[in-house]
Parts: structure tokens; sequence; C-alpha cells
């Protein structure tokens, strides 16, 4: 099968990254077209996925700080050093979670960055488990 649109969910960056990457290696950018489509939410902020099914209603309640934390770096993100901005993130996502990781990245890279330039384009990425469900969620922070 050779597609020529492939549709892609900004929810998991880490894999659209590594599917574009792939589709460059193999020198079919010029016939493949990757569309990256939006992330939808629930009213509360928080990232669509299956994985919401399995919380009960108190961790449900909770979820939402995973976007809460990214709106967060959005909001204080500024140019020079990133490390206090992205402790602060993490030490507010520790209530009620167990912080796999908050980690701010260059969008096309994904390599985390610990100085910015104000000119890359960056992403925060957040993943964190409420009792044994792990929940990701990012977003384009400039």
């Amino acid at each position: 099968m050779q597609p020529d649109k492939l549709y892609l969910g900004q929810k998991d960056y880490q894999q659209c990254m590594i599917i574009t990457r792939l589709i460059q290696l193999m020198g079919l950018e010029e016939k493949v077209n990757i569309r990256i489509c939006p992330i939808l939410r629930e009213k509360d902020g928080l990232a669509m996925s299956s994985r919401n099914m399995r919380l009960n209603k108190e961790e449900r309640a909770k979820a939402p700080a995973l976007y809460e934390t990214l709106i967060f770096l959005k909001q204080n993100i500024c140019n020079g050093s990133l490390r206090d901005l992205k402790k602060e993130a993490t030490d507010q996502l520790q209530k009620g979670f167990k912080t796999d990781y908050v980690e701010i990245a260059n969008a096309k890279t994904l390599k985390p960055i610990n100085e910015w330039d104000a000119r890359t384009n960056i992403l925060g990425l957040v993943a964190a488990y409420i009792d044994s469900v792990r929940l990701i969620d990012n977003m384009m922070l400039n």
C-alpha cells in the first residue's frame, strides 16, 4: 500500500516525529503528505484517550492537572534558563501523581533543552501516573 496522506495525532507527538523522520529517511516525503491533527480535549482540558476510562471518579478529577502543567509552562516560558521553570512545573504535578517527566524540548528534534533563545519552536511534554494509569500530554509553548 502506498498512501499519499498520513494522519497522525499530536497527542503522540514523539511518534509523529519518529514516523516523519522514517518517511524522510525512506525518501518518501514527496509522496506521503503527513498531517498532524490537533489534540482533542475534554471540557476540562484533559487530552482524550482510551486510558481515561480506566480512571475512577477521584482520579479523573485530578487528571486535568497534566494540561494545567502545560498551561503553566506556556504562560511562564521566557528566554534563558528553563531549569527552574521545569522544576516548578514538576513540583506542581507531583501532588497526586507519580511524575514520569515534565520536559521542554525542541519541537523539531525532540532534544530536551535547558536554555531557550526565544526563537526555537519548543514543546512541553508531560507524562505521569495516577495509580497504574500512565497519562501523557504535550503542547507547543511558543
